[in-house]
């Protein structure tokens, strides 16, 4: 007998829906908090400033390279809505922690 493939907790179509509406925004969130992170520690040593777009690209090329976008086919899918708060959640305490840095405390 073969066995069945786990469903994911929503359909397919609606975790691609919910992905890509949910996409634009967490970019942009993730392009400027690079940007930010860019002007803070990485201008003052002379290297010019990006824009929110190269930012974004940086940002992606990243997670592209240190392969951040690995699958692991055993875990269930989580909500994408889920992995949005998350992924804000996460960006905003790093944000959080290297203003304490650039502060000096």
């Amino acid at each position: 007998m073969t066995e069945k493939p786990e469903e994911t907790p929503i359909g397919n179509g609606e975790y691609i829906l919910w992905g890509l509406v949910l996409l634009t925004p967490m970019a942009l969130f993730w392009g400027w908090s690079v940007k930010l992170l860019w002007s803070w520690f990485v201008v003052p040593l002379g290297v010019p400033p990006v824009n929110i777009f190269h930012a974004m690209g940086l940002y992606f090329t990243v997670r592209v390279v240190t392969a951040v976008f690995s699958v692991n086919h055993k875990k269930k899918l989580a909500h994408p809505f889920h992995l949005a708060i998350e992924s804000l959640v996460s960006t905003l305490a790093i944000l959080g922690v290297c203003a304490l840095a650039r502060l000096g405390v």
